[in-house]
């Protein structure tokens, strides 16, 4: 898998996601934001993680994660639904770092 030309996984409210490259019609590097208010209206941002859809990883901020510092650790997404379990599993470590 090359990358995903739209992003189709669920998100909560207040969450975006952007193709980290804009100008290519897919990508593996996409970009979640976490806006305390509308995602829709520009305002303060709580946060960034980056998922790279081709080497299954995740990583705070905007950046094309390289596994070096990668907050999906050793977990390895596999089989049926995995595209929606790294998405879901950055949304959570995402949610438990501005908890604090």
């Amino acid at each position: 898998m090359s990358g995903i030309s739209t992003f189709d996984f669920p998100l909560p409210a207040n969450w975006t996601a952007e193709p980290y490259f804009k100008d290519q019609t897919t990508n593996s590097v996409w970009c979640l934001t976490k806006r305390s208010n509308s995602p829709t209206v520009a305002g303060p941002v709580d946060g960034f993680v980056s998922i790279d859809f081709q080497k299954r990883i995740f990583e705070g901020g905007q950046c094309i994660p390289n596994g070096l510092r990668s907050a999906s650790g050793e977990k390895k997404y596999n089989g049926r639904g995995w595209q929606v379990q790294l998405v879901a599993d950055a949304v959570a470590w995402l949610e438990i770092v501005f908890m604090d």
